[in-house]
């Protein structure tokens, strides 16, 4: 209702204001694939690809409608054509770019992200890889950074709910650093060279 009443589409049609966001897009070769989306308050790690809740017959599906979901199988053999693109995709971008952002990761089988970042990283063996995970349990999270090999995690800072709680949520995710975000280490010489070494880094 958000998109229809506070967004101002009230007038619906058939050409982009449906009253509901397609489930499906058609492809130039004809063919239907499904879209991606997120299923609220369920498992965020649910392949609902392969899922047998039916959730694109029960509409359960938050759509993205810019995205679609892949149905990969269990190995390579299930699905060899669309392994094998997405190996050479991934190998083509870790040879150009020093780093990937991989956004939902959580949605992705666990076993899909891993061999992918091996291939990449055949080709970078030092790919910094960010990303944003919602599993929904710290063990879960753990899993997914020790068998992908993550660099590090992408949050977002709307879910907590006023500064005080962002406050804590910095401190929660950077507990085990030496020097939490938001801190300031401290220095015990303050001389010239000291301030001028935090004033350069300040205007970075």
């Amino acid at each position: 209702m958000y998109h229809k009443v506070q967004c101002g589409k009230h007038l619906l049609d058939f050409h982009g204001n449906q009253l509901f966001d397609p489930y499906f897009q058609e492809l130039k070769n004809g063919s239907v694939a499904a879209c991606n989306g997120w299923i609220m308050n369920a498992d965020p790690c649910e392949n609902f690809a392969e899922s047998d809740q039916f959730r694109y017959l029960r509409r359960h599906i938050v759509i993205w409608g810019d995205l679609l979901k892949f149905r990969y199988g269990k190995s390579p053999e299930d699905s060899p054509l669309l392994w094998s693109h997405m190996t050479k995709y991934v190998q083509e971008m870790a040879g150009i770019f020093h780093g990937f952002r991989i956004d939902n990761a959580h949605s992705t089988p666990l076993h899909v992200g891993d061999y992918l970042l091996q291939k990449a990283r055949e080709v970078n063996p030092n790919l910094l890889v960010f990303s944003e995970l919602f599993s929904g349990s710290q063990e879960a999270d753990a899993t997914f950074v020790k068998r992908l090999g993550l660099n590090a995690l992408v949050r977002e800072a709307i879910n907590p709910g006023s500064p005080k709680d962002l406050s804590g949520y910095l401190h929660y995710y950077s507990s085990g650093l030496e020097v939490p975000v938001g801190s300031i280490k401290p220095f015990y010489n303050i001389g010239p060279k000291n301030v001028k070494q935090y004033l350069s880094l300040i205007h970075i």
